[in-house]
């Protein structure tokens, strides 16, 4: 009993190591062969834009397959978006790029924060590197605000309103009121004969003197002194 077991113990220890050795060896810190330079960044009015160059040291066994980069954002949203070299070689470069929206439904978060993180890793061999960009500080998302709604302008002139007569106040004395009436009289009989005046027919006389003519007209025209008149003309 005791010599079965230990000869299936023996047996387990020998597959496993058959297996090991069978198993394709993984690139450990694929990642580190990537020399990323410094980021730039770029704030416009929808997107925040970080871009980094990378160039490959590492030889191609360092690299084993060297494709499958992955690029993300770290504590962003699904709008920020990576792109970035994905099958290298020895000696290779590219920009990595990436995207972050602003405003919106997907739009950042991270009010004010003046700096991201960029996340690369390699699903092969899970090796992570990570590089740091500063940038301005990302805005607090606009609501906007409806503009407040003017009642239109009437363009039309405001109607005159013809002099009323005067109404006598009745705070006033009694003297007070029959002298304002007066007044009133008295321009209402000054506007009748100034309309009276110019609705009464003006002529035009012809007066001589000698060999000396002169003309006069008016509603009730005379001729001057030593003059004679001698033609009278009704002016229309």
């Amino acid at each position: 009993m005791k010599q079965s077991l230990r000869t299936k113990i023996l047996l387990l220890v020998v597959l496993v190591v058959n297996l090991i050795g069978t198993a394709p060896q993984a690139n450990a810190g694929v990642t580190d062969c990537l020399d990323v330079g410094y980021p730039s960044s770029y704030l416009g009015t929808s997107s925040l834009t970080i871009e980094a160059y990378v160039n490959v040291r590492c030889t191609n066994e360092q690299l084993g397959s060297g494709s499958g980069f992955v690029y993300s954002v770290e504590g962003e949203s699904f709008g920020a978006q990576c792109s970035g070299p994905n099958y290298v070689r020895s000696g290779s470069s590219g920009t990595i790029r990436c995207s972050i929206p602003i405003g919106g439904g997907l739009g950042s978060t991270r009010y004010g924060a003046t700096s991201t993180t960029i996340k690369i890793w390699t699903p092969w061999d899970f090796s992570t590197k990570f590089i740091t960009a500063r940038h301005q500080a990302i805005p607090n998302k606009v609501i906007a605000v409806p503009a407040p709604i003017t009642p239109p302008t009437s363009t039309l002139a405001p109607k005159s309103i013809p002099n009323s007569p005067i109404i006598p106040n009745e705070s006033k004395s009694n003297q007070e009121i029959v002298g304002e009436l007066d007044a009133l009289l008295e321009k209402i009989n000054s506007d009748i004969d100034k309309v009276q005046s110019l609705l009464k027919p003006s002529f035009k006389l012809t007066c001589k003197k000698a060999e000396k003519l002169k003309y006069v007209t008016g509603s009730k025209p005379k001729c001057p002194s030593g003059f004679k008149q001698i033609k009278k003309i009704t002016l229309e």
